[in-house]
């Protein structure tokens, strides 16, 4: 989803990172954020891709482009790693920003940051060198699979993980902008905590994010989440153009091929919601499918969460635990497990 805005105005002024506990009660109750309206053509629509398209966008005018990595790992360890760029053309002029972000049980132990202007990107492949140092890179293994390997290391905290796909990626244009996501990566490497190094493993997710400087202008905010479970993952989309009006959509991966999911077959609610900074937000998400051949049931449930301030935005990542089945021709699956929800606010 559409991170950039918050790391442009973090070039600018790079507020801290403040980890706040779930609230209690007010499980107050909304339908919704914003009527999802039954569209003849689906918001997005994913097709296949490759380690190429996964490259910077070359050729096109000044925009925003971010590679997103999160891992679910043993010990209830998680991770965020984030490279946002500001260029235009070939990728050889602008800002970079780098982030890092480190949890135990869904708490922030760590949030990482630096910004620069000395940086190099690839068109043809995702290839990432910042203040000279390859931070990120990929390549297709002799099985055939996408292999990305994540380093960044700074005042004492860092990561050196490996993260191979286990599911199909896709991509497609989303709006105003582009998306690419690999839903499920097989994670292992180290984590550099407090100085001392931690082996770990678990479970990944990548996307890739094209968009324009005029998205904070022209919509309200998105939701979004994802869960990998089993043979079966999970990721869903919830674009707030205003407060009133929205549109939805979700994926299902599966033994490796992926199904997209829409309105009015697709219905999403929000609730339990809390107030955190002056701002009355759902810590809870019910997704419902239903049509003659699929029924998906899923709840995501806020264990912990935290905001990120900038001016005249806010956003929130939080940590969810997931229940719920996927019922299909050939019998019932269920999903249950840790996962990540988003939410943005312009």
């Amino acid at each position: 989803m559409v991170r950039g805005p918050v790391a442009v105005l973090s070039m600018v002024c790079l507020v801290a990172l403040l980890p706040t506990p779930l609230a209690p009660g007010a499980l107050q109750r909304e339908a919704g954020e914003g009527h999802i309206p039954d569209l003849d053509q689906p918001y997005f629509v994913p097709r296949d891709m490759s380690l190429e398209d996964d490259g910077f966008g070359a050729g096109l005018p000044l925009h925003l482009e971010t590679w997103y990595f999160e891992a679910l790992l043993n010990q209830s360890r998680s991770v965020v790693f984030i490279v946002t760029v500001l260029a235009g053309g070939e990728g050889e002029r602008g800002l970079c920003l780098t982030g890092l972000y480190m949890y135990e049980e869904g708490d922030l132990r760590a949030g990482e940051r630096v910004a620069t202007s000395s940086f190099r990107v690839s068109a043809a492949w995702p290839h990432l060198e910042v203040d000279g140092e390859e931070v990120c890179t990929a390549r297709v293994t002799p099985q055939g699979d996408m292999a990305y390997r994540i380093s960044f290391s700074l005042r004492g905290w860092g990561l050196s993980l490996t993260m191979v796909n286990r599911s199909r990626g896709w991509q497609g244009e989303m709006g105003r902008g582009w998306w690419l996501a690999v839903p499920v990566l097989a994670v292992n490497g180290t984590l550099t905590v407090d100085g001392e190094q931690v082996e770990v493993r678990g479970t990944g997710y990548h996307d890739h994010n094209r968009f324009s400087l005029f998205t904070p202008l022209l919509e309200y905010g998105y939701m979004d989440g994802k869960v990998a479970t089993g043979e079966v993952s999970l990721v869903w989309g919830y674009i707030m153009h205003s407060r009133w009006r929205a549109s939805a959509f979700a994926i299902i991966s599966h033994r490796g091929d992926y199904h997209p999911l829409y309105p009015p077959h697709l219905q999403m609610e929000f609730d339990r919601y809390v107030y955190d900074h002056g701002w009355r937000i759902p810590t809870s998400c019910q997704l419902r499918f239903e049509n003659e051949t699929l029924a998906l049931a899923v709840n995501m449930t806020a264990t912990r969460f935290h905001p990120i301030r900038l001016p005249g935005l806010r956003y929130w990542r939080y940590h969810v635990e997931t229940e719920g089945h996927l019922t299909g021709q050939s019998g019932s699956l269920a999903i249950h497990g840790r996962g990540m929800m988003e939410r943005m606010q312009y």
